[in-house]
């Protein structure tokens, strides 16, 4: 199992439809253990993932599952990362 910080650019000003649908999706994931931390910036828009899956591949594609990814309103940048 590998482990990604998750950044995520998004366009603030198109989301609110789709927030609730988010959310329930991201709380599916983190059930799932795909996305083990979240966090949302406190200053600005965007979002700090932590998330486990097999490869970058199965990351992208179990990210790609957020509305606002799929929808394109989010951009996410993957970094893979190692415990100390």
């Amino acid at each position: 199992m590998a482990r990604f910080h998750v950044t995520g650019a998004v366009d603030a000003s198109k989301i609110g439809p789709y927030i609730d649908e988010e959310m329930k999706i991201l709380a599916d994931l983190k059930g799932e253990g795909v996305v083990e931390h979240a966090y949302r910036r406190s200053q600005g828009p965007g979002v700090f993932l932590i998330a486990n899956a097999d490869d970058l591949g199965d990351a992208q594609r179990q990210l790609g599952r957020l509305p606002f990814v799929a929808l394109g309103l989010m951009t996410l940048d993957f970094t893979p990362v190692n415990e100390l």
